[in-house]
């Protein structure tokens, strides 16, 4: 059986999910034009933390699709738990120092910190989400993990 909506059915993943979603396409067509735009010096930290946001909002996406699919029935619980479990990647929750933010454009910056406060958020969700899906769980699958 299904749980309860954390992520879809108008639950606070629903948002999450749309601003995910936005930044992402905002993203990509910042860093599709903007990587064309650099000074050879910049290009190194730009493709380093380009490569951290796009990673991020993979990641987030995955998330949300993931418990998409379990609060849908459509996969398990365990399944859900290994495929899509958030904070396996340290490099995801890493913040720029001021030197960092300095050499790098505003508008990657902030998507940076946008999207780590997203991530943040997804976190704090996926506590929740989690609790929901053990309660809502048959008791064999439930104790299986």
């Amino acid at each position: 059986m299904a749980a309860s909506g954390v992520v879809v059915d108008g639950g606070p993943g629903a948002r999450l999910y749309d601003e995910v979603f936005a930044l992402l396409v905002e993203a990509q067509s910042y860093l599709h034009v903007e990587n064309s735009r650099l000074a050879m010096t910049l290009s190194t930290a730009y493709a380093a933390e380009s490569v951290r946001l796009t990673g991020r909002l993979i990641d987030m996406m995955a998330w949300l699709l993931g418990r998409k699919a379990a609060e849908r029935g459509e996969i398990d619980l365990d399944t859900c738990r290994q495929l899509y479990a958030l904070g396996l990647n340290p490099r995801h929750a890493v913040t720029l120092t001021v030197t960092d933010r300095d050499a790098l454009p505003m508008t990657l910056v902030s998507m940076l910190d946008r999207s780590l406060e997203l991530y943040q958020r997804m976190i704090r969700l996926d506590r929740i989400a989690e609790t929901q899906l053990l309660q809502n769980a048959p008791a064999d699958s439930a104790t299986a993990g």
